[in-house]
């Protein structure tokens, strides 16, 4: 399912008029109904459906009465669908003591008719969006901080808005609105009387890490869980369909889903970009090899591009760049037609010891991370504070804190898992979260490398086992050698570099050897940047902030003056936060 709503409260009749106010904002900003309900005094409790996939309301189990609630895509015990919602109602009414089966993007809630108690739990990385807000004796519990925020009537929340603007994320808990608040990963949350009762966290990220791990991952034990969800994908959908590129991770899904017979022939593929891109020029010639249905997608321009941007607001609740994110919609939306579930690669960086460069050369020792660089190389960047508001600290230090705070408890750990960590619980949660909860609004999508046994098997591995992408290429040739001697987008093999393999890696040198003489060449002649090409996207965010700017008062006085003057990105993410305020704006 797309989406949930749900309000708990201490009193009888407390939550009537809140969910009736959550129902509506569901409609007035997302366009949907509910498709099941559990109406209580003490507990109301609504889903959505997702806007292209198929679905049913609420879970019933049959023995208990028990009602389970989903959001975005769960696996139980290798099963999708009711059988495994109605399994799990079963077990937790029981009173299950382990969640290791439960697997996916999703965020689920289940309550008892008449009992008035509620149980929610996250997905292992919090990919899957779902945030809290208090109202008095009640609590509101839903998939949307946009709903949320029309509910409450909340107001900015500044740093959230400061995090957005410089990064394009939102970070820790926050949301854009001040008092709705993100749920943690990997959580059992048990509410009673309007409140959170007690918090258990059932899978911990630093206990999977090398060297704290039960037993040290390899390529086989990566590759054999990874055959298994493929395995369990296939026999759960009828037309999945696997997002192929020029890349080391989709690549090792297609490997993964070769190499089990079961699921060899059950996925097609699709690249997206231009005929002549080295992504689909690569994935083409993959899909010849191994004789795949294979289609490429291209971008479609049909004078709707507004439509898509402002439909965005609502599946990302206003957290990701709504013009990048439009042509992730269109794109889903003319798929979805014919697939009944996607697979792609994401979280495939786990294999590769991703930022790891940033470490060197003290790579693998148990040494502090050095928040502040980290902070300013792979967080802020060129990012600057544009805020009509006096922060306590500089977004740097900011940022270093955030870093600390998610590292607190890792002391001792080698620098790698404590970078992993950092990737996993910030990066991934937050970005990667928030474009696959949209997505999940959408229609049902599954990314391999999320799931436990993946995760574990490579963050587990030896720090040498994973330096400069040698997990994913072996992996890649553990499955099928023929398949890791295709090139990739770049040229070269996806095979690991050995001398027998050296003679073809020399792409790589060429497209090394390029960009440092570009940067040689820059400081030494002392050349003027080349002028931006036009960013249609930027242009309509500028018409879309001159026209209207709702949220005027987040910024100086003088800023409606200089949007002529700011940098696409900025432009792109302070028209976000402008239809943002619209779509609240549609529901008062």
């Amino acid at each position: 399912m797309g989406q949930f709503l749900i309000v708990q409260a201490s009193e009888h009749g407390a939550t009537e008029a809140i969910f009736r106010n959550g129902l509506r904002a569901f409609e007035r900003i997302a366009g949907l109904q509910p498709s099941g309900c559990l109406f209580s005094p003490r507990l109301a409790m609504a889903s959505f459906p997702q806007l292209l996939g198929a679905g049913a309301g609420l879970t019933v189990e049959p023995e208990s009465g028990r009602r389970v609630c989903q959001a975005g895509l769960c696996f139980y015990r290798g099963r999708a669908g009711t059988a495994a919602l109605e399994e799990l109602a079963l077990d937790l009414e029981n009173g299950v003591s382990t969640l290791d089966d439960l697997e996916g993007i999703f965020a689920l809630a289940s309550a008892r008719p008449g009992s008035g108690e509620l149980t929610v739990i996250t997905d292992r990385l919090g990919s899957l969006h779902v945030y809290l807000a208090p109202l008095g004796p009640a609590c509101l519990i839903t998939t949307s901080a946009l709903v949320a925020a029309a509910v409450c009537g909340a107001g900015w929340d500044r740093q959230g808005c400061r995090e957005f603007l410089a990064t394009g994320s939102v970070f820790e808990t926050r949301s854009l609105f001040r008092g709705v608040s993100k749920l943690a990963p990997a959580r059992i949350y048990r509410f009673g009387d309007g409140s959170v009762r007690s918090i258990r966290r059932y899978w911990s990220v630093e206990a999977a890490m090398f060297d704290r791990a039960a037993e040290a991952g390899s390529v086989a034990t990566l590759a054999e869980s990874l055959e298994d969800v493929m395995r369990t994908v296939a026999g759960n959908f009828h037309a999945p369909l696997l997002d192929l590129t020029g890349g080391l991770d989709s690549r090792a899904l297609l490997g993964a889903a070769m190499h089990g017979a079961a699921s060899a022939h059950a996925f097609e593929t699709t690249v997206h970009g231009p005929a002549d891109s080295p992504d689909v020029l690569a994935a083409g010639r993959i899909a010849r090899e191994f004789q795949l249905a294979h289609r490429n997608t291209m971008a479609v321009s049909d004078g709707h591009d507004l439509d898509y941007i402002e439909r965005s607001v609502a599946l990302t609740d206003g957290e990701t760049d709504a013009f990048e994110y439009a042509q992730i919609l269109r794109l889903h939306k003319t798929l979805a037609a014919d697939f009944d579930v996607s697979v792609n690669g994401s979280n495939g960086e786990i294999c590769k010891g991703y930022w790891w460069e940033l470490l060197f050369p003290h790579t693998g020792k148990p040494r502090p991370l050095d928040a502040r660089m980290l902070a300013a190389r792979r967080f802020v960047g060129q990012g600057r504070d544009v805020l009509d508001h006096v922060f306590d600290e500089p977004l740097v230090e900011h940022f270093a804190d955030v870093i600390a705070r998610a590292n607190a408890g890792l002391a001792g750990y080698p620098n790698t898992a404590q970078m992993d960590n950092i990737y996993l619980t910030l990066r991934m949660q937050r970005w990667q979260g928030r474009i696959a909860s949209a997505t999940m609004r959408v229609w049902p999508c599954v990314s391999p490398f999320m799931w436990r046994r993946p995760m574990e098997a490579a963050l587990s591995a030896a720090p040498a086992v994973r330096a400069r992408n040698r997990m994913s290429r072996r992996l890649i040739e553990h499955f099928n050698p023929r398949l890791a001697a295709l090139p990739m987008a770049q040229g070269y093999p996806a095979l690991p570099l050995r001398p027998g393999t050296l003679h073809r890696f020399w792409p790589m040198a060429v497209e090394l050897g390029g960009k440092v003489s570009a940067k040689i060449g820059a400081k030494l002649m002392s050349r003027p940047p080349a002028p931006a090409a036009v960013d249609p996207a930027a242009a309509m965010a500028r018409e879309l902030l001159q026209s209207s700017f709702l949220t005027r008062d987040l910024y100086p006085k003088n800023m409606a003056d200089a949007i002529g003057s700011q940098t696409p990105l900025l432009l792109r993410r302070m028209a976000t936060i402008e239809l943002t305020a619209r779509a609240l704006q549609r529901t008062i």
